[in-house]
């Protein structure tokens, strides 16, 4: 396969160690397994509906990535620096995340819910 890229979804699957990736939205902390696309969608539109600023950080765990994305509306971790690219594997997520503009308010659940697809 000269040439070609995995899937993002097929390169998690094949890293070694346990994935885990968490959605928080504002305060609300779930694992990505025990939501589903009309769960973050409905998370967001209430957010939204009432004027509140919504914050979504993803955050991917595996043995060998350790990364956490956030929405322009969170705030800074204090972290500074920027983003420190160290693998070929995160660099795919952030440009997946930056693919679905996820980098942009207002936070899109359908976009979101896309980015999830590949990342699972």
């Amino acid at each position: 396969m000269i040439g070609r890229k995995r899937p993002i979804s097929k390169l998690l699957s094949e890293l070694l160690g346990v994935v885990m990736i968490e959605i928080i939205i504002n305060e609300v902390k779930e694992d990505i397994s025990n939501v589903n696309p009309s769960w973050i969608h409905d998370q967001i539109r209430s957010r939204e509906k009432i004027g509140e600023t919504v914050c979504v950080r993803i955050l991917i765990k595996t043995s060998s990535m350790d990364i956490a994305l956030s929405t322009p509306a969170c705030p800074s971790s204090g972290g500074g620096g920027g983003r420190k690219l160290t693998t070929p594997d995160e660099q795919r997520v952030f440009a997946l995340w930056d693919k679905f503009d996820l980098n942009c308010d207002p936070i899109n659940s359908g976009k979101l819910n896309a980015f999830l697809q590949q990342v699972e």
